[in-house]
């Protein structure tokens, strides 16, 4: 996703921020804002009862972070990459993940890592080498949603297994 952030914006810097502590990651946001740049904020929805309770939990702990500019992945971040492998790749790499990986949760993707990858991250690393945007775009619907939404594509996909009428 980096690259098609990249064709709107001048430089995009992508953040990990869940093992920063509030405070830390109240002060990088509060950096961005003084600096006039644009940032996201990206969570999975771990089962919360909704997108807006989510939203809410997020900002609830981290100063100055601005509703409108959180997103929120359904189910978890997992199946967005899990919805990037097209079947030949899933072939390729010893696995199999669902058609629809919308509700994938952390643990389903972590029991289908080939156990030849010696972590979970260093199978995510090799995910990425094969992305496939369209595939993940038509077995995810919160990725599809994330990327319209951002303006980086701009027409929809039939979801996976969706046919023409």
């Amino acid at each position: 996703m980096k690259s098609l952030f990249e064709k709107n914006y001048d430089r995009v810097v992508i953040r990990a921020y869940a093992s920063m502590k509030r405070v830390k990651f109240s002060a990088l946001l509060g950096a961005i804002r003084a600096m006039g740049a644009d940032y996201l904020v990206v969570a999975d929805n771990d089962h919360s009862p909704c997108i807006t309770a989510k939203k809410e939990w997020v900002g609830s702990g981290v100063a100055g972070v601005q509703p409108q500019r959180i997103r929120v992945v359904v189910e978890e971040i997992e199946g967005w990459y899990a919805a990037g492998l097209d079947l030949e790749n899933m072939v390729r790499l010893r696995t199999v993940f669902p058609v629809n990986t919308d509700g994938l949760t952390k643990e389903e993707f972590n029991d289908l890592v080939p156990e030849r990858f010696d972590s979970r991250i260093d199978f995510m690393m090799e995910i990425l080498k094969v992305f496939s945007l369209d595939s993940a775009r038509g077995r995810n619907a919160s990725f599809d949603y994330f990327l319209r939404k951002e303006g980086l594509v701009q027409s929809p996909v039939k979801a996976a297994g969706e046919r023409d009428s």
